[in-house]
């Protein structure tokens, strides 16, 4: 892709022609030519008519394969020094984007918190087990925060705890905060080695001691050139986004609670300058060694960490600090000027914190721990090409001769022009099409644009073709663009994007929804779901990388795509539903619910009075609730009615079928307008009109408002039973999952036509089993009008009470009384949770009830 591409189409060269060239091409033309024409003869000259147009038929072709053999990236106008936005413009997204993952095991989060917290010290998370050594989701952390912290930035704790949240799974959390290992003081109380004398002592010993303090704090020396600069082929999947290195797989193996004075031995060969290591001891100050007994071990090591404590290195200080090291250049001991010295090594100490202090990672990691910003904006790229409107017809580079004996002959052989120049519009017409498509692939092809078309169709006209116009019957301007297709343009986008979508290996099968409740007419289904898979291949990445993430709870939740659960936007993705970010579903319905009064009682009908119902829509009729009025004008314009028919959701679903809205044909013009219930036998009085097209406007009215609260109010909800835990008491264990071992809750609408089918209720289910990850117990939750409404006022409590609670962990620590009010709002939710489960578990036996439309 990198190599400079032709900018024309080479000369054959060999003994065989190309079978796609012109050469091969001419030769099948008149191969082909011959056996049709029988026993007519024809020396095949360019003053043959048919060979000339043979010919630059042969031309156009060649010059046609020879673009579809560049590569698609040229095709589509990208080129190699194109960003990634320009990229993912065509779902086409580098490796470094595709393959990274969230960390899953305890190597994985110990590097990859590694690159995140370059400072941090005796970084340690381990996964909690229950007694059957089963992982139940918490994870412990702690570390040893750096001594002498910038006051204005966030402590390492802080930035351990943001850092966690931001890349944790489903079902996961932080059994407590952060522990902070408070530092346990030792001394290098001894030390003799042998220099060459390559490097300046004060050098030396700075690193020496910066390896010696390395190795008894867990850390590993910075590389970020390493994680910066990758060499071709290093590249894997994983959290860090490649091969762990070498440095990191031996700091993974050497996390042992036990240090060894061969540990610092090894740390420190290959030290540039240092020609061996004759003793070094290691040992606690005296004010600490009261604390020898659960420090040094008897065989000589050292106890790394405790329950609160872990190993820290004192650099020197004093003068008397220095007083047992010992330096060797060619077997005599140097003199050394312990004030100078003490100085230097501060001064290394300073610049090596100072270095580390401004280093944050890895490229990769960085980009991780960025919010998603969504879709690149369409100002932010490149326009794309627009189509050539100077087109270059192929009969147009014909050889004069045949022209000119055209002009000789005009006046001999009547209509000779017009026969050619219909014959060459025959011709142009084909080849023009196809220029004009491969034009327009980057506009086919391209997610950003939300133009249906999946042709471009045009007629060459009198500049490209003198005296075509004269030929047509119908003037160009009266012609239906695309007429002659008979393709459908929405299907072939939608072939296109699941060719996109394979390209990942992903598919969005949108056929499962067939035969299901629907809220679109017939086209606009098909666009809503157009729609839907253009947003689903603008977001694959998250949408496939992460599709085990779970969200910040730090954050704000509701009405933030960004923080959705990937899982959430995925399933709403592929159920068809409006938007997949999470919101409050009941907000159609409390809007909804502010125009009613008393609900107005269904009135029975008498049989006789069933036999002159007289429907007032047509059965085949569908709203368009995207493209009609939005929800306030609906309920402005139908003000009214609504505060008749009252608070009935069962009224919502009646109305979603046409076919219900009826009246008597023998009450005449002003007959009142009725609503057929779902045994057929009742109905809703919903007004008395005085003419018939004035039934039809109405009814058309609440039809469309009937299918536009129900799509709004289609959505989905991820509840993780695990954060809702008691947290007053920050180092207790986690209470015990809920009845059943539930570790993902998917709360759905209840209340609506598909909400109550029961095939979409298996759908969504089968679903949720397929794409949630394959180690989580999960359950779908079907809710009512007023289970929801309840729901969601406890969910928003919690939410809001829960970002209040992580942000106070961030600023320090939570106060109890916000921790109790938490555990509370808590346990309501757990509460509403287990109510509903158990509810729908008692009515598992009997199927909801079924609109009328979804019965066969």
């Amino acid at each position: 892709m990198n190599a400079p591409l032709p900018t024309g189409i080479a000369r054959h060269r060999g003994d065989s022609p190309d079978p796609l060239g012109f050469d091969a091409l001419r030769a099948l033309g008149v191969d082909r030519a011959q056996q049709a024409s029988g026993r007519l003869w024809t020396d095949y000259n360019l003053h043959d008519p048919g060979v000339s147009l043979l010919e630059a038929l042969c031309y156009a072709i060649t010059e046609d394969v020879f673009a579809a053999r560049q590569p698609v990236p040229t095709l589509l106008g990208l080129q190699p020094q194109d960003d990634d936005a320009a990229w993912e413009r065509f779902g086409l997204s580098h490796r470094e984007r595709q393959e990274p993952c969230r960390p899953l095991s305890e190597r994985d989060w110990q590097l990859w918190l590694r690159q995140q917290l370059p400072q941090a010290r005796q970084l340690q998370i381990r996964a909690q087990q229950d007694p059957a050594g089963r992982f139940q989701g918490l994870w412990t952390l702690s570390l040893q925060d750096r001594g002498d912290a910038d006051p204005d930035q966030p402590g390492l704790l802080q930035q351990a705890l943001k850092a966690f949240w931001s890349r944790r799974n489903l079902a996961e959390d932080l059994a407590h905060p952060p522990q902070a290992l408070q530092p346990r003081w030792i001394v290098l109380r001894q030390l003799r080695i042998a220099v060459t004398g390559e490097r300046e002592l004060p050098e030396l010993l700075g690193e020496l001691l910066q390896r010696c303090d390395d190795c008894i704090s867990s850390r590993i020396p910075d590389s970020p050139e390493q994680d910066l600069l990758q060499p071709e082929g290093e590249f894997s999947d994983g959290p860090l986004g490649r091969a762990a290195h070498e440095e990191e797989l031996q700091w993974l193996e050497s996390r042992h609670p036990v240090l060894h004075p061969a540990d610092l031995a090894r740390q420190l060969g290959g030290l540039h300058g240092l020609e061996s290591v004759e003793d070094l001891r290691l040992d606690l100050p005296p004010e600490d060694q009261a604390l020898a007994d659960a420090t040094l071990l008897p065989h000589g090591g050292l106890q790394r960490w405790g329950m609160d404590w872990a190993l820290r290195l004192r650099w020197p200080e004093r003068a008397a600090d220095l007083e047992g090291w010992t330096v060797l250049k060619d077997g005599a001991a140097m003199r050394l000027e312990l004030g100078p010295l003490l100085a230097e090594l501060q001064e290394w100490r300073r610049v090596m914190y100072m270095r580390r202090a401004g280093s944050g990672g890895s490229a990769v990691s960085r980009a991780h721990l960025q919010t998603w910003q969504g879709f690149p904006a369409e100002e932010d790229l490149p326009p794309l090409p627009a189509r050539r409107e100077d087109h270059l017809p192929a009969t147009a580079v014909l050889p004069a001769l045949y022209e000119q004996a055209l002009q000789t002959a005009r006046d001999e052989v009547p209509g000779l022009r017009a026969q050619w120049t219909g014959y060459r519009a025959l011709l142009e017409q084909g080849l023009l099409q196809v220029q004009v498509q491969r034009e327009q692939m980057p506009h086919l092809y391209a997610l950003d644009q939300p133009d249906t078309r999946s042709y471009w169709p045009g007629l060459p006209g009198e500049a490209q073709l003198p005296g075509i116009e004269a030929l047509l019957q119908t003037p160009p301007s009266q012609l239906p663009p695309g007429g002659w297709i008979d393709d459908d343009p929405l299907e072939r986008r939608h072939r296109l994007l699941d060719y996109q979508l394979a390209l990942h290996g992903e598919v969005l099968d949108h056929g499962l929804l067939q035969g299901l409740p629907c809220y679109f007419a017939p086209a606009a289904w098909s666009l809503h779901l157009l729609r839907l898979k253009r947003s689903f291949a603008q977001r694959l990445p998250r949408l496939t990388q992460e599709r085990h993430a779970a969200p910040d709870y730090s954050r704000a939740l509701l009405d933030q795509a960004d923080n959705t659960p990937p899982l959430q936007e995925r399933l709403s993705l592929q159920l068809g539903m409006l938007s997949g970010h999470s919101r409050l579903l009941g907000r159609t319905l409390a809007a909804l619910e502010a125009q009613h009064s008393a609900s107005s009682p269904r009135m029975a009908l008498g049989e006789d009075q069933i036999g002159r119902l007289q429907p007032v829509l047509d059965s085949q009729s569908r709203a368009r609730p995207l493209e009609g009025p939005t929800l306030e004008q609906r309920l402005q314009q139908l003000g009214p009615l609504l505060r008749r028919i009252g608070a009935d959701t069962d009224c919502l679903l009646a109305a979603l079928a046409p076919q219900r809205f009826v009246v008597d044909a023998e009450a005449g013009e002003s007959g009142p307008l009725l609503l057929l219930d779902d045994s057929g036998r009742a109905a809703w009085r919903l007004a008395a009109v005085p003419t018939r097209e004035q039934a039809r406007n109405l009814a058309h009215a609440l039809h469309e408002l009937a299918c536009l609260v129900q799509l709004q109010g289609e959505g989905l909800h991820l509840v993780e039973p695990l954060l809702l835990r008691p947290c007053t008491d920050g180092r207790s264990a986690a209470c015990p999952l809920p009845e059943g071992g539930v570790q993902l809750y998917l709360v759905c609408s209840g209340w609506t036509a598909r909400g109550r089918d029961e095939r979409f209720r298996e759908l969504t289910q089968a679903l949720l089993r397929r794409e949630a990850p394959a180690h989580l117990r999960c359950s779908v939750l079907w809710l009512d009008a007023d289970a929801l409404r309840e729901f969601e006022a406890r969910w928003q409590h919690w939410l809001d009470l829960r970002r209040r609670y992580c942000q106070a962990l961030l600023g320090g620590q939570a106060a109890p009384s916000l921790c109790q009010t938490l555990d509370q709002a808590a346990e309501q939710l757990r509460q509403c949770l287990e109510t509903a489960q158990k509810s729908g578990r008692n009515a598992a036996d009997e199927p909801p009830p079924q609109h009328p439309r979804a019965r066969p």
